[in-house]
């Protein structure tokens, strides 16, 4: 009874997502950082021959207004995503950032609504793996459309729901036999968090806790 109600609550979750109905909180975050943990985390679990390459950009900040819970899951689900697409015999999934200015009018949402033109972070996850026809691609976005035969098909339609609820614009592109590329487009902002400007210093936390550390490397 428990498992059947944490599930249904699981898939509330995600529908109320992918509505712009939950509850976020919006806050300076920068972008490559959140990258950066998240492909570290996903290179123990990816299947084996998977090779995950991530390429940043060397001098320019890529600070957006984003929920951080709901940003981690826009790059879980993408990276998931992508080394699950790969072939038995493994691949590449690289996941790359980069600033771009996107004029009025040049870029649709998944939803069909124009982009406006503005400095936009964008998130781009591509992998050599199977590709998917023009049929799947119309239907990637669907709330319940998965290809997989234990997929509830709303991995993609989260991200969806989150990039609008954040502004931004999701896009694929793919090609049967050559592989697929997802690019997600965010605002960029000049805000910063407190703690980040220059002369200042993390907000203190007094008091006492207990912290859980599991690692494996003995000298940490």
């Amino acid at each position: 009874i428990r498992d059947a109600a944490e599930r249904a609550a699981e898939l509330t979750r995600q529908l109320l997502v992918y509505a712009g109905r939950s509850p976020i909180t919006m806050e300076p975050l920068d972008l490559w950082r959140c990258v950066q943990e998240i492909v570290g985390l996903c290179e123990d679990s990816a299947p084996s021959g998977a090779a995950l390459v991530a390429v940043g950009p060397s001098d320019e900040d890529l600070w957006v207004m984003a929920d951080p819970g709901a940003l981690t899951q826009i790059v879980l689900n993408l990276v998931t995503n992508a080394t699950q697409a790969l072939s038995a015999e493994g691949g590449v999934v690289r996941v790359m950032a980069r600033v771009e200015e996107v004029p009025a009018d040049t870029l649709n949402t998944a939803s069909g609504d124009a982009l406006p033109a503005a400095t936009y972070a964008v998130l781009r996850v591509e992998d050599d793996g199977a590709g998917i026809d023009e049929a799947t691609q119309a239907r990637v976005f669907d709330p319940f459309f998965s290809t997989k035969s234990t997929g509830r098909g709303l991995g993609l339609a989260v991200v969806d729901g989150i990039v609008r609820s954040h502004h931004g614009a999701v896009t694929i592109a793919s090609e049967p036999g050559v592989g697929t590329v997802f690019e997600v487009y965010l605002p960029l902002t000049a805000q910063r968090p407190a703690f980040a400007a220059e002369g200042s210093t993390p907000p203190r936390v007094d008091g006492s806790a207990w912290a859980l550390l599991a690692d494996d490397e003995p000298m940490v």
